[in-house]
C-alpha cells in the first residue's frame, strides 16, 4: 500500500464550523473543525474517516 492515498474531498472552512462524512455502508461522522489538526505545507494532510476499500465515501458537507 502506497504511503499516501488519493485525495477524496478538499473543503474550505472556518474553526466554528462542523464536517460531516457519510460512506456507502451508512458510516457517519461528525466533527467539530476544531478538533481537526492543523497542518502545514510541507505535511500529507489528515485524515478525517478510514474507509474499508469495498465502501466509498458518498457525501461530505459542513454546518456552522
Amino acid at each position: 500500500m502506497k504511503k499516501t492515498g488519493k485525495i477524496v474531498s478538499v473543503l474550505e472552512v472556518n474553526e466554528d464550523e462542523e464536517l460531516m462524512c457519510l460512506t456507502s455502508n451508512g458510516i457517519v461522522i461528525r466533527t467539530s473543525i476544531s478538533e481537526i489538526s492543523r497542518i502545514g505545507r510541507a505535511t500529507q494532510g489528515v485524515r478525517i474517516m478510514k474507509v474499508a476499500d469495498e465502501e466509498k465515501k458518498l457525501q461530505q458537507s459542513q454546518k456552522n
